[in-house]
């Protein structure tokens, strides 16, 4: 082989030893194998959620009860911080005046949660099965579908709207007329979250019609509830005694509701009233009560970079709300110091910092803290937990941003890239130095 053969081959090789070089300290992969460009640590300014949505389109505007809405929307996150464990839900309403207020709230299921990076604007799309048979259907004025936004502690956040119409299944229902909760005899609007102190009596009264000229029967109230948030796992579900109702005629029930033996929360409560084949027959009642005691609710965790090496700082900011108060006194708890503990885990589950004080928890507030990372981390999730007397108050978990790369620590994963140009660029030596042969040999 001459020299200049030689030569070319040689400069062909120091080319692709460059680039593969420089692939690895510019280029990082996420988990779908595409190329992003490595993350710049990007610091939080601000800590309180401002989320908003925008731009709901469906499918289409007419619906038969029991059909699947097809839709999108779009997430808008308003400030420099990111926002964890957003949950997103449907709403069925009616009497709905566009991106205002409505009368009447029909229906609603959970949707999904997702991870917003600071002021990311980020496309979604979902489907919602609207209920077989509903009040909506024979009492709603200008249905609607409403989609809102909720904080991963189920803090309401902004919503999207849009009008639709929606034809009748012929299922009869079942209309709740009215609805209240009773606290010691006092009686407050299912929504106001009134106070329930020790060895106090909680209860949900509720009013039904039905206005048809058929009975309905083997109908049951299932009631569930929640740790604050309808997304969550609730906390107990009752089924209460069956019944069936009289064409033209009207029933009341009065329901006890449990107090977890006291144990210092805000409460969600839903009702339904299903029948023998688990069809929704009347709309949702939607309440909340709060059992005394100090509370402490976890709203947000913000790690304020996406990635960090081994003794590295990272600041992590928890945005909480503390104690209730009684609305009917203005009076809160008295506020003692929990025990907060913080922990961040790196993409492979692996604890790289943790954190713990004794925290008094205001009414609404911040908590900063500074961790030396004490591994590499290529993305975080967070764990937050405030406990008193080994009783936990609040735990929140993040979920990992979508960002950054979650790839596996496999040489052969993590690597690919080079991998790829070295064996492109042994090919093509390869290739060279078969011509340069071929082309010898012809010569001669």
């Amino acid at each position: 082989m001459s020299a200049k053969p030689a030569c070319t081959i040689f400069s062909a090789l120091i080319f692709f030893l460059f680039v593969a070089v420089f692939l690895s300290l510019g280029l990082k992969t996420n988990a779908q194998g595409q190329i992003v460009s490595a993350p710049e640590p990007t610091v939080q300014t601000t800590s309180q959620i401002e989320v908003y949505l925008k731009d709901l389109v469906l499918d289409k505007t007419d619906y038969k009860a029991g059909d699947t809405v097809k839709g999108s929307f779009y997430f808008v996150n308003a400030k420099n911080s990111a926002v964890s464990n957003l949950g997103y839900r449907a709403f069925l309403v009616g009497d709905l005046m566009t991106n205002t207020l409505y009368k009447y709230e029909f229906d609603d299921q959970v949707l999904g949660t997702l991870f917003l990076d600071k002021n990311e604007t980020k496309k979604v799309n979902f489907e919602y099965t609207l209920p077989l048979s509903s009040g909506a259907y024979t009492l709603g004025k200008q249905l609607g579908i409403k989609i809102r936004a909720f904080s991963g502690s189920g803090f309401p956040l902004g919503w999207t709207d849009t009008k639709v119409n929606i034809s009748d299944s012929g299922i009869t229902p079942v209309s709740v007329v009215g609805n209240y909760l009773i606290v010691n005899d006092k009686k407050f609007a299912s929504n106001t979250g009134p106070m329930v102190y020790q060895d106090g009596k909680v209860q949900l009264k509720i009013f039904l019609s039905n206005g048809s000229d058929k009975i309905i029967s083997n109908l049951t109230p299932k009631i569930s509830i929640y740790d604050m948030d309808y997304s969550k796992t609730p906390l107990a579900v009752l089924s209460e005694k069956e019944f069936s109702i009289n064409a033209k005629s009207k029933l009341d029930f009065t329901f006890d509701l449990p107090t977890f033996n006291y144990t210092p929360k805000v409460y969600a409560g839903e009702m339904v009233i299903v029948d023998e084949n688990g069809v929704s027959r009347a709309s949702p009642v939607k309440f909340r009560y709060i059992v005394y005691g100090e509370i402490v609710n976890i709203r947000n965790v913000v790690v304020d970079k996406l990635s960090a090496k081994k003794g590295e700082t990272v600041g992590v900011k928890v945005d909480y709300s503390g104690t209730p108060y009684d609305i009917t006194n203005f009076k809160a708890a008295p506020l003692t110091p929990s025990d907060f503990s913080l922990k961040l885990f790196n993409e492979n589950n692996e604890l790289v910092g943790e954190y713990s004080d004794k925290t008094t928890f205001i009414v609404v507030g911040s908590k900063d803290v500074d961790l030396a990372i004490g591994r590499d981390a290529r993305a975080f999730s967070a764990n937050v937990v405030v406990s008193k007397s080994g009783k936990i108050m609040a735990e929140y978990k993040t979920n990992f941003p979508e960002g950054p790369s979650l790839v596996s620590n496999n040489f052969w994963i993590k690597n690919w890239v080079i991998i790829l140009v070295a064996i492109a660029g042994l090919f093509i030596v390869v290739v060279l130095i078969t011509f340069f042969k071929t082309k010898n040999k012809k010569n001669k």
